[in-house]
């Protein structure tokens, strides 16, 4: 007749939601094939106790004594019950199907006495699909970059700046900004590059990272340098000789007859420029020479009396392209550097004077 009442009660159990706040589950974790252990106490000796487990697959009502349970019978994984000292829940293996809610129950009374939310402790990790893949915006927009780290307990994720030198050396930088988001606004140039998101727990030391690169377009810009001889000047230290600016805001050089002169055109750019070299001859300004993509050059109108060549870039998202020729008569004119890409064009003049 009590087993029939039992049945009974553990029927009326399943079927009728506890009534518990929140602030009253205790929540605890562990990392699989570790044992835990769900410490519940008794009112009185006499009282009938089970536990009510609601995991994803499934609700189950425990009561099996672990004493009852032959060595050779149990299974790493099953859950019994202690009742040495009350009735406690002990799983000796867990796995992640252990996961869920666990109610320790005063069954007659149906008196919830405690509850456990239990997670499986698991590393960070950053999926496939939740992380912003590598993007591209425009100058002065706002750039998002999502970093969804999954685990338990719930990680943290830092955000770095990678650099790559031209050697291919890597320096980090920490942004200083903590959270699933980085967002950057009003974005420059500068922001080009690759940012990292760095996400752990407590439970693990192993870090799990994410690059992601920023491009950042913005409209063409263009600055000029010139050399003596047939140079192009390749480093930060070599930016030519000094460019005169008069009165009117107009910049020249002067040179002797004869002299050889050479250009550097420089267009920076995202996406990347293209060049055109361009003069003032008999009062009409023509093209010289361009600089298309893919370091194609474009010498269809080029005088005789001039040569061009690719030269290294000195900066990111730069091209070079420098105008050789000897200073004599006509030389002595207006020369154009412009950059344009589909953004935006710039250009920079400079006259070359006859010295006396």
């Amino acid at each position: 007749m009590l087993r029939r009442l039992l049945v009974l009660v553990v029927v009326m159990t399943l079927a009728t939601e506890s009534s518990i706040s929140n602030s009253d589950i205790k929540l605890i974790s562990a990392k699989p094939t570790k044992k835990v252990t769900f410490y519940c106490t008794k009112r009185s000796n006499d009282e009938v106790m089970l536990w009510k487990i609601k995991t994803k697959s499934s609700t189950t009502v425990e009561q099996t004594n672990c004493d009852d349970l032959e060595s050779t019978q149990i299974d790493m994984r099953k859950r019994c019950v202690e009742e040495s000292y009350g009735f406690d829940l002990v799983i000796t293996k867990v796995s992640e199907d252990d996961e869920g809610i666990y109610e320790c129950t005063a069954a007659l009374q149906n008196d919830v006495l405690k509850v456990y939310d239990f997670r499986i402790e698991k590393e960070a990790s950053i999926p496939e699909e939740a992380y912003t893949k590598d993007v591209t915006i425009r100058e002065g927009d706002t750039a998002k970059l999502w970093c969804n780290a999954t685990g338990y307990p719930i990680p943290s994720v830092q955000w770095q700046i990678v650099e790559t030198d031209s050697n291919g050396r890597e320096s980090i930088h920490d942004v200083g900004i903590q959270g699933k988001l980085l967002q950057i606004q009003n974005v420059s140039r500068h922001c080009s590059t690759s940012y990292r998101c760095v996400a752990s727990n407590k439970s693990y030391r192993k870090q799990v990272t994410r690059n992601i690169k920023i491009r950042v377009d913005f409209g063409a810009m263009a600055d000029l340098d010139i050399y003596n001889g047939a140079n192009c000047g390749t480093t930060m230290d070599d930016l030519g000789e000094k460019i005169h600016v008069n009165s009117t805001g107009s910049h020249y050089v002067e040179r002797k007859v004869g002299g050889k002169v050479s250009l550097v055109c420089s267009g920076s750019g995202s996406p990347n420029a293209t060049i055109e070299w361009l003069r003032y001859h008999q009062g009409n300004l023509v093209k010289i020479s361009s600089l298309g993509h893919g370091d194609k050059i474009d010498n269809t109108n080029l005088p005789g009396a001039f040569a061009t060549a690719v030269c290294p870039s000195l900066f990111k998202d730069e091209r070079r392209f420098r105008l050789t020729f000897h200073t004599f008569d006509e030389k002595f004119t207006k020369y154009v550097c412009r950059a344009l890409n589909e953004y935006g064009d710039d250009e920079m003049t400079i006259t070359i004077k006859k010295s006396t």
